[in-house]
């Protein structure tokens, strides 16, 4: 009995000592703390870091090449370090790898994702102008960006493109055609790429403002034209200006003036003067505003004085002469297209009634 426990005293000794020796014979566990064992990349990229600090001499990074990864340093040989993660940029789907750290003998693995872009490609539309008046026109569309193919679709048959499809970057023509629908009109075109952002350019067109007053057009009519302008001009030798008369906007002899007369035309006339300006107003003789429709009684008063002049055989010029402002006090781009086209009812209406 003495015997077995004596031997099974030495057995445990044996044990002891094997594991003394195998524990002194171990290496060292190096010690490698990150961080961040985990990096997320939005679907635009960018830069990104891990810190690490260990106790071995050096340090690498172990991975598979990425084509949309870039890593650097991938190696050190400091007790800290600073590795940086960049994502090139935008991919088209979402991607994950994974890298390993090694520090001495310990090693960390680190997961690194990416989102995939909805919008992988480029791509922008812009147009020159977005806004038109009745008479339509032209205006170019130009896209930018790297979408291998882009299309356009619009329900509005106003509208016209060039090409309504292609490569970019590019420039096409859109038509936009007059406006009769006695409407503003307003409408989209919508252009369309594989993993690129939609666009859309809106066009606004506006109606015809006023109507139209040339109504009764005649074909020109060359008769006794055949000088020039300078050789026109050159024979108003003397001239004479009916001022602070017909341009009054509450009437001829508002402000001091008389009524003009025949017998006072003739005065002048009979003074060698040959030829008279006539600054009048026309805003301040509406009869109505909505419709820029000049009143038929002044258009007549008017006419009583120019023919005044003719009888004498006197030259005429008849403008529009301040008029209260309305004109020259809106030179801005809001009253751009109010301005214009009161201007041309305006002038239809007076260019037919003094035409002949």
């Amino acid at each position: 009995m003495k015997k077995n426990n004596d031997m099974k005293r030495i057995l445990n000794l044996i044990a002891l000592i094997a594991i003394i020796l195998l524990v002194g014979c171990k290496e060292d566990q190096n010690s490698l703390t990150l961080d961040k064992d985990s990096l997320h990349f939005s679907e635009e990229g960018g830069s990104q870091f891990i810190s690490l600090t260990t106790d071995a001499a050096s340090w690498q990074v172990v991975m598979d090449e990425q084509d949309w990864l870039e890593v650097s340093p991938r190696s050190g040989n400091r007790e800290r370090g600073m590795i940086t993660f960049k994502a090139l940029g935008k991919v088209a789907e979402g991607k994950m790898t994974s890298v390993t750290i090694k520090a001495g003998n310990t090693e960390r693995e680190v997961s690194i994702t990416q989102e995939g872009s909805e919008y992988f490609y480029a791509f922008s539309v812009t147009a020159a102008a977005n806004e038109f008046t009745e008479e339509g026109g032209e205006t170019t569309i130009t896209l930018r960006g790297d979408a291998p193919e882009w299309s356009a679709e619009t329900s509005a048959n106003w509208l016209t493109l060039s090409s309504e499809k292609g490569d970019c970057p590019t420039e096409i023509t859109l038509t936009i055609s007059a406006n009769e629908s006695g409407a503003v009109r307003e409408d989209s075109i919508v252009f369309s790429a594989t993993l690129a952002k939609r666009q859309v350019i809106k066009i606004v067109q506006k109606d015809k403002l006023f109507p139209s007053y040339n109504t009764n057009p005649i074909a020109p009519d060359n008769s006794n034209m055949n000088r020039t302008a300078t050789q026109l001009a050159s024979a108003m030798y003397l001239g004479w200006n009916l001022g602070n008369s017909m341009e009054v906007p509450t009437g001829e002899t508002g402000w001091g003036n008389a009524k003009t007369t025949k017998r006072l035309i003739d005065s002048i006339a009979a003074t060698g003067i040959n030829a008279i300006r006539i600054p009048c107003a026309w805003y301040n003789h509406q009869e109505r505003s909505s419709e820029a429709l000049l009143s038929s009684n002044w258009l007549a008063r008017v006419k009583e004085v120019v023919d005044y002049c003719l009888t004498n055989n006197m030259y005429v010029v008849l403008n529009a002469h301040w008029d209260s402002g309305w004109l020259e006090e809106n030179c801005t781009k809001a009253k751009e297209y109010e301005v214009n086209a009161r201007q041309r009812a305006f002038w239809e209406q007076i260019a037919t009634y003094f035409r002949d």
